[in-house]
């Protein structure tokens, strides 16, 4: 027999994928800068509680490294007091729940305890299964201060009431 030659060629056009690939990156890009920014505390867990990673704020207010945390049990971060209570938030977290202004005291690495409060959301693959969780905190201990500071000045003004009726 006679043997031909052929050459079949196939093209792909790739830039719609190249462009996919960039709009995604664009987009990763500028969530990582948002929590590598923001001011409040942000920590992320896998599904059963071991901390994957959390931002500079975080490492501010702990006095922790990220590396330094990174694979502890998120109920490790609290008072001992209060591990129950974070477990019970993580099988609501697995029951898909989110969890609102939950007040904890987180553990520094000097010893203090800083309450915070905290919100727990579920993060969950397409077939609904919680694959991990995210916790932002907000640091109370400057609106409590901020308390105090009214506090003390009713209790002046109250005084001082006190003391004009008196006169």
């Amino acid at each position: 027999g006679v043997w031909r030659n052929h050459a079949l060629i196939l093209l792909d056009d790739i830039t719609e994928k190249m462009r996919l690939i960039e709009e995604a990156r664009s987009v990763q890009r500028h969530l990582a800068n948002l929590v590598e920014h923001a001011h409040d505390l942000i920590i992320s867990t896998d599904a059963e509680g071991k901390i994957i990673s959390w931002n500079p704020a975080l490492e501010r207010t702990s006095g922790y490294a990220s590396d330094h945390v990174r694979g502890r049990m998120l109920f490790d971060l609290f008072e001992e007091s209060q591990r129950d209570e974070v477990i019970g938030t993580l099988r609501r977290l697995q029951a898909r729940n989110v969890v609102s202004d939950q007040e904890l005291d987180l553990k520094t690495r000097g010893g203090q305890r800083v309450r915070i409060a905290w919100s727990f959301s579920p993060i969950c693959d397409e077939k609904a299964h919680v694959t991990a969780c995210v916790a932002i905190g907000r640091d109370l201990s400057e609106r409590r201060a901020l308390e105090m500071q009214l506090f003390q000045s009713a209790k002046l003004a109250a005084l001082g009431v006190m003391a004009g009726g008196i006169a």
